[in-house]
């Protein structure tokens, strides 16, 4: 299965494939993941991102179901 990227701009946003789902928005996209094995997880932060919201997004995951969740950095 390929994963499910959330990207953390310094808006505050949460984004999915561009989109906006904003924090209540994650459970859902990762129940609603294509797959039967439940899906891993990368949440791309770029430079001014809160990480309190990282934290949130990746607990929202991990309650939805991820099998794996890591944090990237989005370079320049």
């Amino acid at each position: 299965n390929k994963p499910l990227f959330f990207t953390l701009p310094g808006s505050g946003e949460v984004l999915v494939d561009g989109y906006s789902v904003g924090l209540e928005g994650v459970a859902s996209k990762v129940r609603n993941s294509s797959g039967l094995v439940p899906p891993s997880i990368v949440i791309q932060v770029s430079e001014g991102a809160k990480a309190g919201l990282a934290t949130q997004v990746m607990d929202q995951a991990l309650l939805a179901g991820a099998k794996a969740v890591k944090l990237a950095a989005i370079s320049k």
